[in-house]
This record gives structure tokens, sequence and C-alpha cells, in this order.
């Protein structure tokens, strides 16, 4: 009944939520769920241990647990902070991942909150248009070539069979490198949520690079998901200056941006 409750807020802005979906539907085992609400106001927070989810074992390895708070007001706002600063004892390192500005502001008043980076998610409109070049080899299995370049921007070898034995599919650019087909260039969609689902693992290995292989595996995958009706999400670091002009090249646009944030202490 809570999760349904859950649901029924997150999808009512489901892009700015679509990492709070992404999270429940591919790590809900080990997610802990806090959920309040006060007429029509709502506050959610989910939590998980920093190295039960591979992506946040790699980028955060000191820290304890990952959190994600979002509210619709400060008051539920407030009553989340108090719940997380009675939960965990201070000195805890901690990552908080914000998608709002006013449930960040409630919390810089409970924590110092330590800047690691952005996240920008960008989409395309339903009948947006992109290209399908004829060199790009789309498949549904994973390959180990594939899977190399993937776990080269921090990917986990067991997350990535998760996703593709959930319909994940690779977009991929070979060309003769010394006597052998090389996988010079490749990304991979694989479901978010629902409908919603990711482009990721873009990569290109050096010798390849700056010749427009990346643009040409992503709008082919663009492509892919548009025909079939699904909304992406194209993910970039605001520290990807390469990653983002990409996506601007490409015509997304960019629907949220979510910050990450170490705190060390409860106190300021």
């Amino acid at each position: 009944m809570v999760d349904e409750k859950i649901l029924a807020y997150l999808n009512m802005n489901r892009l700015k939520h679509l990492v709070h979906l992404k999270y429940l539907n591919l790590y809900s085992e080990v997610i802990s769920r806090h959920y309040i609400a006060q007429k029509d106001q709502v506050g959610l927070l989910l939590s998980y241990p920093t190295h039960a989810v591979s992506w946040d074992r790699h980028l955060y390895p000191d820290s304890k647990y990952v959190l994600l708070p979002t509210a619709s007001d400060r008051t539920m706002a407030a009553q989340l902070l108090s719940a997380v600063q009675q939960q965990f004892s201070t000195g805890t390192p901690l990552v908080f991942k914000f998608c709002d500005t006013l449930t960040k502001s409630v919390f810089e008043e409970g924590y110092a909150l330590h800047y690691a980076d952005a996240y920008l998610s960008y989409t395309a409109d339903p009948d947006a248009v992109f290209a399908l070049p004829d060199q790009v080899v789309c498949r549904s299995e994973l390959t180990g070539d594939c899977a190399a370049l993937y776990i080269t921007n921090g990917y986990d070898r067991e997350d990535l069979n998760g996703y593709f034995a959930h319909g994940a599919m690779s977009f991929t650019i070979y060309e003769q490198v010394l006597e052998h087909q090389t996988a010079v260039c490749s990304c991979m969609v694989y479901q978010n949520f629902e409908n919603i689902w990711e482009i990721g693992g873009v990569h290109t290995i050096p010798a390849a690079r700056r010749r427009g292989l990346a643009r040409q595996v992503v709008s082919a995958a663009l492509h892919t998901l548009l025909q079939q009706g699904k909304t992406p999400r194209y993910m970039a670091s605001a520290k990807n200056t390469a990653s983002i002009q990409l996506a601007t090249t490409l015509g997304l646009r960019l629907c949220l941006r979510f910050e990450h944030f170490i705190a060390f202490s409860q106190e300021r």
C-alpha cells in the first residue's frame, strides 16, 4: 500500500522523479522507504547502503549510505531532515541526491553539504527525428567487447547482465583494428521505469575519438527508442562538457538536474 502511494506521487511528475523511479525499479530489494503525507503535501526519502549499488560504490567508496529525499513543501522536507538525523549518527558519511532546490535548502540547515557533482538528464519529444546510420550495429545480447567499453564507464558486469536480460540493446560501430573487427564506439539503452529508457555507457576508444562516432550511436539509440514509443533519457555529468555538447547538438532538452552532495557531519 505504501509503495502504491509512493508511485502515485512520483508519477505526478515522472521526469522530475525519474531517478527515484529508476532506483525503485532496479534496486527495490535494497531500498528503504520513508513516506509521509499531510493533506496534499508529501515527503519521500529513499535510502540504501552505498555498497549495494555498483554505480554509487564506484563513485562514493568512502560513504556508508545514499539518500534521495524529495518533498512538496518545506514542512515535509523538515520532517524528512529530522528523520534522517534520528536514523544516522553524527559522523556517518552520507551521500545526498536532490532533484529539487526546496528540499536541498532545508537539508542545508541540518547538514554541511559538500558538492560532489550534478547529473543532467535530457530527453527528446516524441515526434523528434534522429538518424539511423548504416554502420551502427544494434544487438539485443551483451557481447564481451561492448561490456568492456561499458565497464570502463563504471558499470558492473552483473548489472549489465541484468539490463540485457530485461530488454537492453547495444548500438555499436565496428572498425578494423590490426587484423580484427573491433568495437570502437558503443552505447546501450536499458529500462529505467516502464516506458522511460536510459541511453548510457557511451564510450569511444581513444584512437577513434573526435570523429563524431558517439553522435552516431546515440542518434541510433534515440531513433530506436522513439520508434518503439519509449521516452529516452540521456544523462551527463555536469563536468563532462563533451557529453553535454553531444546532447545539445542532437537537440535534446534538459529535463532534470540531479545534484549530489557528501555530508560528513550533522553539524554545520
